[in-house]
């Protein structure tokens, strides 16, 4: 099994020195630049509504204590959207002020869940060559004052339960912020600040015979400030060139066009994430039907049971929690029942492997049927990225759900998509470029990867860093010259990601130059692809592999999976209290560090990759408390700093099990 296909995928060019290879899609011609009559969103919108039937459904919503979706169709999606411009002229609510080049630009502020009412704020700016500026719920104070005061927006649309967080960092640095526009019609009242509501602005857009704005050549769409796992979020410049560079790019393709015209989208990840933004854009133009979460990341199987989508874009994280309670389910089982899922897995991924094909008439009838309801019963296709995937749960979630997984890899300076999988792809490469995109290879020999590599099987396989050039990759970095000059060389964006090229010209992530650790000897750890496989283990729900230059070893701090950990307990005849005390248990401890101890030798991973000690907490790394972004990367610094103290104990305790050297 693997990425093999019986055709090349990619065109592939070594410079002289054979230090860097240059790939692109074979069998199209990159996008070399956007046409003068589409230089702006506004003319494929335009199109659309023109074009679309008025009454098909194009957004809908749970209402709260609801089950049942409620739908906004076409008409009334552009109906609010050009109301929602004209209101904001009507009132005179937008302040022009100059980029970071002297040009005009109007920035508006957004702050809030994923919700329907950002997609129609997202079509109103473009209609005014507005720049929206997304916000994460989740931002840090001091994240957030550096956009504030990079920004200098005076306009801000708010979910109401966050206006009161915002408000209180904007008047601690008396920002330009002064009108807050509430989402929903009740909302708190802020001192010192102008409140509105989303209906007001609406409405007085509906009576307003202001004319909107011809759409402008080269403005800004959005400045998308990174989630980061470290520091201060970088404010990436994305215009709508560079949007209409990647979707234009997609529409050459006849594969796409099949696979997402009239299709129904999940929406659950954060929308302030680049990739969450572009999809929606993406569906919405090829006259999708797009449903939105609630928001709370608990609900996401029973948002998506509700709206039964067709397609859906999930981080890794959330896909192995969702295969681990499966696995969990049939762990207990026995007898027939046990052995009948056990052929049902071996006949499926058998297929997989052989065909390609992800369903079965009988076991999908018998065994998984539940499953696949459980996601709606239509699901097709899980797009995934932000992180890697272990190759176990990429298997299980097709075989469980018969809903294929297309995997992509992109960065928010490359609106979070530079290459995707398509029909030849199966396993865990991050497919082919777009066709808007180049990738190059370069050597990182510090790192022993070199783009003169070969496999196991002594068939070349270039490694080295992956740097990105084209019209859907970012020039700029808002106000910050110094960063941008860091960025880039000769041309090519440095991402910081090590890829590999696989033989039939595929990508495949394999590592990430800042993320890996020297230890003291000399070996160079990479943490993520650590987390990966210890994560398999039913016992952990969370790991945090930790490395320092002055140290042998790593350390590990692990949050256990709550259900299997009762489950675990009351085999073992113990009396199941409380969370909190059993994970203070040094059994439970130990038949962690069992089941890792297995997963190391499976893998035939080095003695120094296994972690000398390891640190049982109840604490979850989520957006919410600082420790991992809304995409759910880990923050390693953050991380460090706050398992401070235990991360010294494991480094102070003795070996969990006796060295082999």
């Amino acid at each position: 099994m693997g990425c093999a296909a019986t055709t090349r995928l990619t065109d592939v060019t070594f410079d002289a020195n054979r230090e860097s290879v240059i790939i692109r899609r074979a069998g199209l011609i990159s996008l070399s630049d956007i046409t003068p009559e589409v230089y702006h969103i506004t003319h494929l919108y335009r199109n659309l509504i023109s074009q679309v039937n008025p009454d098909k459904p194009c957004l809908s919503y749970l209402p709260p204590n609801s089950e049942q979706y409620v739908s906004i169709t076409y008409k009334k999606v552009n109906e609010m959207a050009e109301g929602l411009a004209k209101g904001l002229l009507e009132l005179n609510l937008l302040r022009t002020t100059k980029d970071d080049l002297g040009k005009d630009i109007k920035i508006i502020g957004v702050m809030a869940i994923t919700r329907y009412e950002w997609f129609i704020l997202v079509i109103a700016s473009w209609l005014l060559n507005a720049t929206l500026v997304p916000l994460y719920s989740t931002l840090g104070k001091e994240a957030l004052l550096h956009i504030l005061k990079s920004t200098e927006m005076s306009i801000a649309f708010v979910g109401s339960a966050l206006m009161s967080q915002l408000a209180l960092t904007a008047n601690e640095i008396s920002s330009n912020l002064h009108t807050m526009v509430s989402f929903e019609d009740s909302h708190p009242e802020i001192p010192k600040m102008r409140i509105l509501t989303l209906k007001e602005i609406i409405e007085a857009g509906l009576k307003s015979n202001k004319e909107l704005p011809e759409p402008c050549k080269d403005c800004i769409s959005q400045i998308i400030y990174t989630s980061g796992t470290t520091g201060i979020p970088k404010g990436v410049v994305t215009t709508h060139k560079m949007c209409l560079s990647f979707i234009l790019g997609i529409y050459r393709n006849p594969y796409y066009i099949e696979q997402y015209t009239n299709c129904r989208y999940f929406s659950c990840l954060p929308m302030a994430h680049a990739y969450e933004s572009i999809a929606q854009i993406f569906i919405f133009l090829l006259k999708g039907h797009i449903g939105f979460s609630t928001g709370n990341i608990k609900r996401i199987i029973d948002d998506m049971r509700a709206f039964s989508p067709h397609i859906t874009t999930l981080v890794p994280k959330i896909i192995s929690r969702m295969i681990s309670l499966i696995d969990l389910a049939f762990k207990d089982l026995t007898g027939f029942k046990k052995k009948l899922v056990e052929k049902a897995i071996k006949s499926k991924l058998q297929n997989i492997a052989e065909t390609n094909k992800i369903t079965h008439t009988l076991y999908d009838a018998i065994v998984f049927k539940k499953i696949r309801t459980m996601v709606g019963g239509n699901l097709r296709r899980v797009h995934s990225g932000s992180a890697p995937m272990t190759l176990d749960v990429f298997q299980k979630f097709q075989i469980y759900t018969s809903a294929r997984i297309v995997q992509g890899y992109g960065l928010t300076e490359s609106l979070a998509g530079s290459s995707i999988q398509e029909k030849d792809n199966h396993d865990l490469c991050v497919g082919i470029p777009f066709p808007c995109i180049e990738f190059k290879i370069a050597n990182v020999p510090d790192l022993n990867y070199y783009v003169t590599d070969y496999n196991a099987e002594k068939i070349p396989e270039p490694r080295g860093m992956v740097c990105l050039r084209g019209n859907s990759v970012f020039t700029r970095y808002y106000k910050n010259p110094e960063m941008t000059n860091e960025a880039f060389k000769d041309g090519w964006y440095l991402t910081g990601d090590v890829a590999s090229m696989l033989p039939n010209g595929s990508i495949k992530i394999i590592d990430r130059v800042k993320s890996l650790i020297k230890l003291a000897q000399g070996e160079y750890i990479s943490p993520e692809r650590l987390e990966g496989i210890y994560g398999k283990s039913l016992l952990i729900a969370q790991i945090f592999i930790h490395g320092e230059s002055t140290k042998s070893d790593v350390v590990a701090i692990i949050i256990p999976e709550r259900e299997a950990v009762k489950k675990w307990a009351l085999k073992q005849g113990m009396e199941y209290k409380d969370f909190e005390v059993t994970i203070g248990d040094e059994k439970l401890k130990m038949a962690i560090a069992e089941e890792m101890k297995k997963l190391a030798k499976d893998q035939n991973l080095n003695r120094w990759e296994f972690p000398r000690n390891i640190w049982l907490s109840s604490t979850e790394m989520t957006a919410d408390n600082g420790l991992a972004t809304p995409t759910m990367k880990l923050k390693r610094r953050e991380l460090a700093a706050y398992y401070k103290v235990e991360i010294e104990k494991c480094y102070n305790m003795n070996y969990l099990f006796q060295r082999e050297e």
